[in-house]
């Protein structure tokens, strides 16, 4: 005879030890959320205080800018620029643990860095001095210059002849992009193409003109 009462007391067993692994698997997935969350917290919202940092020095740019201040807004500058290094290096080191924030911090850095190239194009159209030694990413148009051929090249005046711009190869282009080291040398201000730096006068470049911008006292 099929004892009714061991059966129903094995099926309750059965049941109980199924709740409880269940349980056991929930309590798993909820410490593993947990951690995830508080993993993403973390980084992300080190990543707004970077943020943030980056915004109030932004601010601070912009009276600079209205006091013609242009050393201080190159302060600015370096600033923004330190700190949005470092907002890269924790995003593409461990930012990726949360794939949207991840992109969106990808790309407030890269705006970052179009808002610094352009203002160090504005502190070099006010006051190049201020960028002596550091290296500079400018456009110059040629439309309106005075040409004048010298020995080795020639030479284009722009801006009224406030600034001057060396090529050793005159060029086809009207609009020129100008990369290199903002330098100073008795009373004159100049950039020297990145690719020219040493050898300026002898050395000719494939496809690209051997340059120097002065800006004359």
């Amino acid at each position: 005879m099929i004892n009714m009462r061991e059966i129903l007391k094995n099926l309750g067993q059965s049941t109980n030890n199924g709740l409880i692994r269940t349980a056991y698997k929930i309590k798993a997935i909820l410490i593993i959320a947990a951690a995830y969350i508080a993993i993403v917290g973390l980084i992300t919202y080190s990543l707004f205080i970077l943020e943030e940092s980056i915004q109030m020095i932004t601010f601070g740019t912009w009276p600079a800018q209205d006091a013609k201040n242009w050393r201080l807004v190159l302060q600015g500058c370096d600033a923004i620029e330190a700190t949005n290094r470092t907002l890269k290096i924790i995003n593409y080191s461990v930012g990726w643990v949360q794939p949207l924030a991840f992109i969106s911090y990808r790309s407030y850095a890269k705006a970052t860095d179009y808002y610094v190239k352009a203002l160090k194009n504005k502190v070099f159209a006010h006051e190049p001095e201020a960028l002596i030694g550091r290296e500079i990413e400018t456009i110059l148009s040629l439309r309106s210059a005075r040409v004048e051929e010298t020995l080795g090249g020639w030479v284009y005046h722009l801006r009224g002849g406030n600034l001057c711009l060396f090529l050793k190869e005159k060029p086809t282009d009207v609009i020129l992009q100008v990369t290199g080291i903002v330098e100073k040398k008795d009373d004159a201000v100049f950039i020297t193409s990145i690719e020219d730096l040493g050898d300026i006068q002898d050395r000719p470049q494939r496809g690209k003109e051997n340059l120097t911008v002065s800006v004359q006292k």
